[in-house]
């Protein structure tokens, strides 16, 4: 049946191309059948250099994640991080991915642990790679282990994921050159900053430090708004959900900018949707004069029939936010003027009623 998976590029046969491999795929896909031998001939059809189709690939990987899911132990076995060098050239192709995720990550309760030293090695070797052209397939193993470990595993989770923290530099090294698959990274380390928050708040520091000259750099001398800039303005969004960065990033500075990319850019929808969210979730830790002056500016200068949908939304916020600061102080000052009347001192509080004490005082007096 494996013989299926062999390609032949001369092949017109549909049954022999793309029927039988998917059969093959799905019967093994279920029913484990598979020995030593046959694993390594997978193996080593992935590892053959000669280029082939996705949907087949595809087929390869699902038998050996197959293997990976119900028997983990023989895979690492019989399988040596050597024979996964061509594998991992090809590891931008989702499926080569996911299987190797599967490789780090597929383990039984029972086992979960075992053979956990070929696989942080096999970590290893990705981020040794990080900062070539397969950074995007790494990122996406990276971010599924981030992300999709079960809860059943957690004890492994926390071994992997406490050893891709301490490659934190390796990330951050990369980040000029591949920008948006390692923010996607940082995302997910993000994502557990409960238990690793020295680490994440050095995420934060990072981009604290770099955030003036980032939004200069775009708005003295890019012409163009690319889909790099973009990830970088989504990575800001998520940041701005984190108390730490709200308390230490200069807001008004952040505001403005985002704003002035607004200006500058008025065609880019998905800009303005994410630096929008950002400035409203700002305004609320924000000196806003300056701001509503430019907003109303804008609001005036634009055509109508021109989209000024995000100006109205930021308009109406600092409106918003400062009518509530003015109701807060409205309060403070009259709960002060209530506990202070009578020259700083709260007069004694008046004897509460009881009636029913009151009844029976009176009932003695009669009887007397």
């Amino acid at each position: 049946m494996l013989s299926f998976f062999e390609y032949d590029e001369l092949e017109t046969d549909y049954k022999r191309v793309i029927k039988y491999p998917f059969v093959v795929s799905e019967l093994l896909g279920s029913l484990y059948a598979l020995n030593a031998k046959h694993l390594n001939f997978l193996i080593q059809l992935l590892n053959t250099q000669n280029t082939l189709p996705s949907i087949t690939i595809g087929h390869v990987s699902k038998v050996i994640m197959n293997v990976l899911k119900t028997n983990p132990c023989i895979f690492w076995q019989n399988v040596q991080l050597s024979q996964l060098s061509i594998l991992i050239q090809d590891i931008n192709n989702y499926s080569i991915a996911e299987l190797i995720y599967s490789m780090i990550i597929y383990q039984t309760q029972e086992n979960q642990l075992e053979h956990m030293d070929k696989r942080i090695e096999l970590v290893n070797h990705l981020l040794n790679d990080l900062n070539t052209d397969k950074c995007e397939g790494i990122s996406i193993v990276i971010c599924m282990v981030l992300n999709q470990i079960t809860e059943t595993l957690q004890e492994q989770k926390s071994l992997i994921i406490k050893h891709i923290f301490t490659k934190l530099d390796t990330f951050l090294s990369a980040l000029s050159n591949h920008p948006q698959p390692i923010l996607n990274i940082l995302i997910g380390l993000i994502n557990h900053q409960e238990q690793y928050k020295q680490e994440v708040t050095q995420i934060y520091n990072r981009f604290i430090q770099t955030t003036k000259d980032f939004f200069q750099n775009i708005l003295n001398k890019e012409n163009t708004f690319g889909l790099n800039n973009l990830t970088y303005i989504q990575f800001y969004d998520v940041l701005t959900n984190q108390p730490y960065i709200l308390e230490n990033i200069n807001r008004q500075e952040l505001a403005q900018a985002l704003f002035q990319l607004i200006q500058k850019y008025q065609q880019h929808n998905q800009l303005h949707k994410y630096a929008t969210n950002i400035i409203l979730k700002l305004i609320p830790q924000t000196d806003t004069q300056q701001l509503l002056q430019t907003a109303i500016s804008e609001f005036k200068m634009k055509p109508v029939k021109e989209n000024r949908g995000y100006v109205i939304q930021i308009i109406n916020k600092i409106y918003e936010v400062s009518n509530q600061q003015v109701q807060e102080e409205e309060l403070q000052n009259q709960n002060s003027i209530q506990n202070n009347y009578f020259f700083g001192h709260v007069p004694d509080q008046r004897p509460i009623f009881n009636l029913q004490e009151e009844f029976e005082a009176a009932m003695n007096k009669l009887q007397i």
